[in-house]
């Protein structure tokens, strides 16, 4: 009795709450159009097609996902992501349940499992003209095995079905993970030994590589069945073959949370906001949801219940207002002044993949900043002032760099030029030297910022696959270059704190605990940080009188998003407490405001801290 316990439980886990095995055949979904995508043991197997408002299959391609339930490989229900189905429909995109064989219903294995699921994401890529579907961005979801089923779709090279066209590719664009069964290895991989004679062959976590897909994970710290240690280790294999991969863990939560039925409309439309804004950055879907969309997501809505207050409402402050004023200031500023500052639309253009922008506006920032640079190093350019200098070079090759691996696009033409152009001027001594130093600090008062700056540029592309030999070479004589002086300020050692994210060895591991703790000891009590905190005596303003010691936002903003992308879980207090501020302290026109550091009256510092702000803050909304 004490062996069966515990495998009726992991199996009554890992089976969706409230999905029986059920009967094969067509199910009845209302607004949802049924498609026999292949037939096997016997039956038709279905997707049951949600699509978008007004969409016109002969005018347009819609980027598409398809979602695959979970059951052990052995029951389940295409139900179990409707709710994630007709939300993104919502949202813009064509969302497919797909039906697949299982044990309880044919008498199949794993194996049969996954080459359904690749027949499925097929038959979306053969039918994507009539379907009016992208083939391009075609995503594949679903939960427990039903992950598995999805990460062998973007991952495994065989396993396909030899009655399909294989002509078509099986392969999915993205992966939207819920606690997935991608690891059958036989260290904490679920499955190992009912897969064990070619666990191998079937394994996701065995097969990562530079073409595997993006992927967004989500999985309980309590997880029974899934550990976070097996998490982490896939997106340790994800990040070393350049591979963009997020992982939200859940603290106290259990296998199946994301489930509203068993997690609760909380962490439901939790998971949902962070898989919208992962699929914003993919390029799949454009803007914020509405609360309408979330609401109508969740099946806690009660007819003739009272509107819930909006998350801006209820924090007391507007992410769409501060998006409209940084658009705002960026578009004047490049129309007025025809460049590309640190201090203003540079941080502007890094901050797009990570905020709501019309396309239009996104694309006519990066444009500006493509032309800018491509003028600057053309074999004719003169330097004119600051037009076409050391910095001005760098920093934007930099920025568009950050916007090509947040945008998903790849590493353009003219920013690989731009980083050429800065490895020729760049000294030998591991740093530009030539950069300008005229105490406007934080970005013109010092060498220590183009190295680290282009460091994390370089490390964002490292992790999409997209870093040069010629640029790993650079980013090796810059390592060399900050590890062998000590951080001018605390705002230098926050960026290089940054740069280590994505290049371990520049730091050691006691310079990375004990810098993170001396940053979280820099916060006020009030949650925020002050520009004395980061500057100490470098920062000089003009007259002799001392930086600003009470909170401001630049050096709150910038600190709250340098811990959270040091994903140090010591700091989540410190994070909270900073966003907390940042909320705060948004003026009226949606702004955030920070003196500036060296003298008064055009405070462009300001800019920087709202871009900043918005990346902060944009990840919990």
């Amino acid at each position: 009795m004490s062996r069966i316990l515990p495998f009726i439980a992991a199996l009554a886990l890992l089976t969706w709450v409230g999905a029986e095995a059920g009967e094969t055949g067509q199910l009845d979904l209302k607004g949802a159009t049924a498609e026999v995508y292949k037939t096997a043991s016997g039956d038709e197997l279905f997707l049951y097609l949600f699509v978008p408002p007004g969409h016109d299959p002969a005018a347009d391609r819609r980027p598409a996902a398809v979602f695959f339930f979970g059951g052990g490989w052995n029951g389940g229900s295409p139900t179990q992501f409707e709710q994630h189905a007709r939300y993104l429909a919502s949202r813009g995109m064509v969302a497919a349940l797909a039906d697949y064989r299982v044990r309880s219903r044919q008498g199949t294995t794993p194996r049969e499992c996954v080459a359904d699921g690749k027949s499925a994401v097929r038959y979306l890529r053969r039918h994507a003209e009539r379907l009016g579907l992208d083939p391009q961005r075609i995503a594949a979801g679903g939960g427990s095995a039903g992950g598995h089923v999805a990460a062998c779709t973007g991952t495994l090279p065989e396993l396909d079905d030899p009655s399909d066209d294989l002509s078509v590719s099986s392969k999915s664009n993205a992966l939207l993970l819920f606690n997935p069964v991608y690891d059958n290895g036989p260290e904490g991989g679920y499955g190992h030994t009912r897969l064990k004679a070619y666990w191998r062959d079937i394994s996701p976590a065995e097969h990562i590589d530079e073409r595997t897909p993006p992927a967004i994970v989500f999985l309980g710290e309590q997880d029974d069945l899934i550990p976070v240690a097996t998490a982490e280790r896939f997106q340790s294999r994800m990040k070393a073959a350049g591979v963009r991969s997020v992982l939200h863990t859940y603290p106290g939560q259990g296998h199946g949370f994301f489930n509203e039925d068993k997690g609760g409309a909380e962490l439901f439309l939790d998971t949902l906001r962070k898989l919208d804004a992962f699929l914003v950055e993919l390029e799949y879907l454009e803007g914020r949801p509405t609360d309408e969309q979330l609401g109508a997501a969740s099946r806690k809505q009660v007819e003739g219940q009272k509107p819930s207050r909006s998350l801006e409402e209820e924090l007391g402050y507007s992410f769409s207002r501060g998006v409209a004023a940084l658009t705002k200031v960026t578009r004047s500023w490049r129309e007025e002044r025809e460049c590309v500052s640190c201090h203003t639309n540079g941080w502007g253009l890094v901050a797009q993949a990570s905020i709501p922008l019309a396309s239009e506006e996104r694309e006519a920032g990066r444009s500006f900043a493509q032309g800018y640079l491509a003028q600057s190093i053309a074999e004719d350019a003169r330097q004119v002032g600051q037009y076409g200098s050391v910095e001005g070079v760098v920093s934007t090759a930099a920025f568009l760099a950050m916007s090509d691996a947040r945008g998903a696009s790849g590493l353009q033409q003219v920013t690989a030029r731009g980083l050429d152009r800065a490895w020729e001027l760049l000294d030998e001594s591991g740093t530009w030297e030539a950069w300008l130093q005229c105490n406007w600090p934080p970005f013109e008062s010092d060498a220590e910022f183009g190295p680290a700056l282009v460091l994390v540029a370089l490390g964002e592309l490292r992790e999409i696959g997209e870093l040069r030999a010629e640029d790993r070479e650079g980013a090796g004589r810059l390592i060399e270059y900050l590890r062998g002086r000590p951080p001018v300020d605390l705002h230098s050692m926050a960026m290089r704190l940054w740069a280590a994210v994505h290049w371990p060895d520049l730091l050691t591991e006691e310079q990375l605990s004990s810098w993170r703790e001396k940053l979280e000891k820099a916060q006020a009590p009030d949650g925020g940080w002050s520009m004395f905190a980061l500057s100490g005596p470098a920062w000089k303003r003009d007259g002799g009188e001392e930086q600003t010691k009470s909170s401001e936002a630049y050096p709150t903003a910038f600190c709250v998003y340098v811990l959270r992308k040091t994903e140090a879980t010591s700091s989540d207090s410190s994070i909270k407490a900073g966003q907390r501020w940042l909320r705060a302290a948004q003026r009226e026109g949606g702004d955030w405001f920070t003196r500036s550091p060296r003298r008064d009256g055009k405070h462009y510092i300001s800019r920087t801290a709202t871009a900043f702000a918005l990346m902060a803050l944009a990840e919990e909304l």
